[in-house]
């Protein structure tokens, strides 16, 4: 569903109907608080996450090996102050 309405958004030009869709859809929001809850929690520290063995790093990011209920967790840090940043 999400990827026919992408293609029409894409030919009328509206990206911003995207959003409005994804931001209201109640199922859709309610699917993502439930998945988000059962993923891994991102370490304090990019150091921690590095010792981690259940991640493996891409980039400036830390993503999990497995799946866990259908999801993975990316943790992703800065390189200056070492915080995790808004993803």
């Amino acid at each position: 569903m999400i990827n026919s309405l992408l293609f029409i958004n894409f030919i009328s030009g509206s990206a911003t109907n995207i959003c409005e869709h994804f931001l209201t859809n109640k199922n859709l929001i309610s699917l993502i608080t439930a998945k988000k809850d059962a993923t891994t929690p991102c370490a304090c520290s990019e150091f921690d996450m590095a010792l981690d063995t259940m991640f493996v790093k891409v980039g400036q990011c830390f993503e999990e090996w497995l799946f866990n209920d259908g999801m993975k967790q990316r943790c992703c840090y800065r390189y200056t102050r070492r915080v995790p940043s808004s993803f």
